[in-house]
């Protein structure tokens, strides 16, 4: 999600408050440079028709957290674009492929990357269905693909919390959630908030953020 990320780092994104409220806009860089100032971002969780997630790597090349294991995609809305519009966008541009997406909670956080930059967010956790074969992930955000399955997947997330960017578990805790979504993502969603009953992330996401700020904005429906 940071300022090498889908274009230019000019591009203006998208200043809110606390609550998700826009208040301005900013262009990427300075938004991610320290100390950082907040804007709006989504992480996308894409599964197949199996149940399995589709994580990637960040590219080698990136400003924030390169070599780090992330959802399918992570980027940001443009100015009067919806989350899911631009989830959209985004799954079509770096994996090449098309996809159904639903909003799946918010979560507000705040955490740096060594001396090089600041994530200060609220993001959109996004939940949708992509086909294993129409994959073409672009080699400038993604250098690995891997679909990992719910009970598997939970405990190599629990027990590596050094290989996964922050945002991650948080937007795994908005799946743990019950929220309503569209009848077709329902069923592949469902595996994993089983696997994530009793959060048995605490540890890995405590561990990946520290000290640094973070909460789900959404209440539970």
């Amino acid at each position: 999600m940071d300022a090498t990320s889908d274009g230019a780092s000019d591009d203006p994104l998208v200043l809110v408050d606390g609550e998700d409220r826009a208040v301005g806009e900013l262009a990427k860089r300075a938004c991610h440079l320290v100390p950082g100032r907040k804007h709006r971002a989504f992480t996308a969780l894409a599964f197949d028709r199996a149940g399995r997630l589709l994580l990637a790597r960040r590219a080698a090349g990136k400003m924030l957290w390169p070599g780090f294991w992330d959802g399918t995609v992570a980027s940001h809305p443009r100015p009067g674009e919806s989350y899911v519009a631009s989830g959209r966008r985004r799954v079509r541009e770096e994996l090449g492929a098309e996809a159904e997406i639903g909003e799946h909670g918010r979560f507000d956080y705040e955490i740096g990357y060594a001396d090089v930059g600041v994530e200060n967010e609220v993001c959109c956790t996004l939940v949708g269905l992509v086909e294993p074969g129409e994959l073409a992930p672009d080699a400038r955000e993604i250098d690995a693909l891997a679909w990992i399955e719910p009970g598997a997947g939970v405990r190599m997330l629990a027990a590596e919390p050094e290989r996964h960017c922050p945002w991650l578990y948080l937007a795994l805790a908005c799946v743990a959630r019950p929220r309503p979504l569209a009848p077709e993502l329902e069923p592949l969603v469902a595996p994993w908030r089983a696997a994530l009953a009793g959060d048995p992330l605490a540890a890995a996401r405590a561990h990946a953020f520290g000290d640094a700020p973070w909460r789900l904005l959404d209440e539970t429906s």
